[in-house]
């Protein structure tokens, strides 16, 4: 990767894209709705240092969720892959479409600012 002109970084094995400028606004659980942003950083841990993908228990309702189902703002992503671009403009929609049609997998974008 490379800071000081175009660079693109892979990342294998389950990861955690935020927006690098401070953190969270709010987490609403999907089940129940409610703002969980005051435990969502507990919450991230416990499932980045399980096995595999497992679910998220909302610690207000009790429901299971999967973690990329919950609503954040600003947005962050779950995935066992990533790519970061670096240094670039903003990318097209095409290219995101065209990106998407080969993992097989929802692809979203993060956009992060230093």
């Amino acid at each position: 990767m490379s800071t000081y002109g175009f660079g693109v970084q892979k990342h294998d094995g389950k990861g955690v894209f935020t927006n690098l400028e401070g953190g969270l606004e709010s987490a609403h659980c999907p089940a129940c709705g409610k703002d969980v942003e005051r435990y969502f950083y507990d919450m991230v841990s416990d499932w980045y240092e399980a096995d595999g993908f497992p679910p998220v228990k909302c610690p207000l309702c009790g429901a299971a969720s999967d973690i990329r189902n919950y609503r954040l703002d600003p947005l962050w992503e779950f995935s066992r892959i990533g790519f970061e671009f670096w240094n670039m403009g903003p990318l097209t929609p095409e290219f995101v479409e065209e990106f998407t049609a080969m993992p097989g997998e929802p692809v979203r974008v993060v956009r992060a600012h230093i």
